[in-house]
């Protein structure tokens, strides 16, 4: 196991290991009967369904045990540990899928600690754990085994399951599919503030058809989850590896599904960072068309004024929006529109590298009107094309008289009625300077 922590941390990266540490075996001999729950009978608290017997974090034997454990892998090397089966350390059962809080009899356990309550031993071996691995990011599996241990668990993980395995996304299930988005919209608010959320891989194998994958990889984009995938990556086709491409990095910024009280399933969501409002739609019927109609108000933007919008997937623009946001999604599909305020000069409306269009590689956008440029920095990704679709004013003639870019090649794509494109392209990662000079 050092071994192959040292080989994963050796190509720059972190190693994490996935193992249950208030779990163990009471028919194996290798573990002290002492260190576990007790039924009322006294014999050791076992959950049958897979999670095994409970340790008890209120005896510090148990205690003991769990720092040994916890710091034999630490000193492996592993720096990233996924805990699953984190109702045991309550110790409680395993409620499979668990959607909403509901009387528990913790009586059915009892603890070394008479004066100790399940949730007091529960965060007891949480902080074990943590002091037993300092510095490691601790991802918690799950809260569909037991809501119970999830607010318990508050300011002692960094990331944690919201929602039960998706692993049918794999092979297409539409269930599958919007599992961990339906359980990360619900539990949108603890994101960023409490904890990431984890919503379970996104999958982009050619099994779960292309329109799936994006609708997988477009929210989570859009949320800023936690990205996780599931792929043998060197088998995968171009154009589903660069899926993965462009839901990476996740963002840092406060998103919401707007319509969250509307609707069971929130078909609208909103991300913003002060230039670029970003609107996520998505159909959750993968067999029949949405018809989405929203006042621009209730979005929380100025209903008379015109926006304009950039379509991602579609990769084009489109109709200004004014008033009220009308798109009919096709069933199993999603639309990412990038939209800002028209102006009466060029502004920068849209990048190619991340499905957030701007969110997370914009670093700077300056109008100069007496020289009519358009200039501004951003974060590329060496030898990966990086396209700005620059939205033009309604009112006037523009047309690009100069385009130049500090560190890599730069040119003009495309210009017409509905806006500019320029390509940027270069060989290394970084930050870009770039100016766009209009007549």
């Amino acid at each position: 196991m050092a071994h192959t922590a040292e080989k994963i941390t050796s190509h720059g990266m972190v190693a994490g290991i996935w193992f249950m540490p208030f779990a163990g075996n009471f028919r194996n001999p290798y573990f002290d009967p002492e260190i576990f729950a007790k039924n009322a009978d006294g014999t050791p608290f076992h959950d049958s369904r897979w999670s095994g017997t409970c340790l008890d974090s209120s005896n510090p034997k148990a205690r003991e045990f769990l720092r040994q454990r916890v710091k034999r892998i630490y000193d492996w090397g592993y720096r990233y540990f996924k805990i699953d089966g984190m109702h045991t350390g309550m110790p409680s059962n395993n409620i499979y899928v668990h959607t909403a809080y509901r009387d528990q009899d913790f009586g059915k356990s009892v603890l070394h600690d008479p004066n100790a309550t399940h949730i007091e031993a529960y965060r007891t071996g949480l902080n074990v754990l943590r002091e037993a691995a300092p510095d490691v990011f601790v991802l918690g599996c799950n809260v569909s085994q037991n809501m119970m241990c999830m607010g318990p668990a508050f300011d002692l993980i960094d990331g944690m399951r919201i929602g039960p395995d998706n692993g049918g996304a794999g092979g297409g299930s539409w269930g599958a599919v919007t599992k961990g988005a339906w359980h990360g919209t619900n539990l949108y608010f603890l994101n960023g503030r409490v904890w990431y959320n984890d919503p379970d891989p996104v999958y982009v194998r050619p099994s779960n058809p292309i329109d799936y994958a994006r609708w997988m990889c477009s929210w989570l984009a859009v949320a800023g989850g936690m990205h996780t995938s599931s792929e043998q990556y060197t088998g995968l086709p171009a154009e589903r590896l660069d899926l993965l491409r462009r839901c990476l990095p996740g963002h840092d910024l406060p998103a919401r599904p707007v319509d969250l009280f509307e609707t069971d399933k929130p078909r609208i969501w909103l991300v913003e960072d002060g230039r670029l409002h970003l609107v996520g739609l998505f159909n959750w019927k993968n067999n029949d068309a949405e018809e989405i109609v929203y006042d621009m108000e209730k979005l929380g933007l100025d209903k008379s004024i015109s926006y304009a919008a950039f379509d991602y997937w579609e990769n084009k623009f489109v109709e200004p929006v004014k008033g009220t946001l009308k798109q009919t999604l096709p069933g199993g599909t999603c639309r990412i529109l990038a939209m800002r305020p028209r102006e009466d000069h060029p502004q920068l409306l849209s990048t190619s590298r991340h499905i957030t269009q701007g969110l997370i590689d914009v670093l700077e956008e300056r109008w100069d009107s007496p020289s009519k440029t358009l200039s501004g920095k951003s974060l590329v990704v060496g030898n990966d094309p990086y396209e700005l679709r620059i939205a033009l004013p309604a009112a006037g003639s523009w047309k690009v008289l100069q385009v130049s870019a500090e560190g890599a090649a730069i040119k003009l794509a495309e210009q017409n009625s509905g806006g500019v494109r320029v390509l940027i392209d270069g060989t290394e990662s970084g930050e870009v300077s770039w100016r766009i000079k209009f007549q």
